[in-house]
């Protein structure tokens, strides 16, 4: 596997504070790693038969092309599920290596506002992927979650090429969305790349926006006749 030097181009730092330690498979957790506002918790891995509520119906799966300049790109799998068994929503999301290069994993931030939402965070150790964030951090005024990847030595893991990390998620106790919310990948050196991404909300949508939400539900629907994750 080619490894690139590390030049400012090839050593971006990936979105959401990804802190990819964990190459390791830890022991899956049962327990809820419930983040508050101000705080940060470590992740260690979970699945679907430790934890039934993550089981649910994929409502969106959009991948997010992000151009980082010099040749380079990485994109992010955006991902929104309802779970089968609380009917509330969960925010996935992983990386993805598009380069033939090894890229560098830093910061994932979420600004899709988490504020007045109870969030819960973790990975999911029961899928494709390698590496996954060791901890999840949110910030003072319960907005943000940050994805940090940088181990104990505060050195970013590689992503190698053509590699995705674990999903990992954000699971809130919100029972609508919205696609009004921002994601931010950042660099080395502190330039943020930012996407747009889902967010939960308490608003229902206003009668001008129906006509377009229509057609989003005859999408959801089409795709909840084949689409669903364990």
């Amino acid at each position: 596997m080619k490894q690139v030097a590390l030049t400012l181009g090839h050593r971006i730092v990936l979105l959401a504070c990804l802190s990819i330690g964990g190459w390791t498979i830890a022991t899956p957790q049962a327990q809820a790693a419930n983040l508050n506002a101000g705080g940060t918790v470590p992740t260690v891995g979970t699945t679907a038969a430790a934890r039934p509520e993550l089981a649910g119906l994929v409502l969106e799966d959009t991948i997010r092309n992000i151009n980082l300049g010099s040749g380079i790109s990485v994109a992010v799998q955006d991902r929104v599920v309802r779970s089968n068994l609380t009917g509330t929503l969960d925010f996935y999301y992983r990386i993805i290596n598009n380069n033939t290069f090894e890229v560098r994993l830093g910061d994932l931030i979420s600004h899709s506002s988490f504020a007045g939402f109870t969030t819960d965070v973790d990975y999911r150790i029961d899928g494709l992927g390698n590496p996954n964030p060791l901890s999840a951090s949110r910030s003072g005024d319960g907005s943000t979650v940050t994805f940090d990847f940088d181990n104990s030595q505060n050195n970013a893991l590689l992503l190698a090429a053509g590699e995705t990390t674990r999903f990992f998620f954000v699971k809130t106790g919100a029972t609508l969305y919205n696609a009004l919310g921002q994601g931010t990948l950042r660099g080395v050196n502190g330039e943020a790349y930012s996407f747009a991404s889902f967010q939960p909300t308490n608003t229902i949508p206003t009668p001008a926006l129906l006509p377009g939400l229509v057609g989003l539900g005859l999408g959801v629907w089409r795709r909840r006749k084949s689409k669903t994750i364990a």
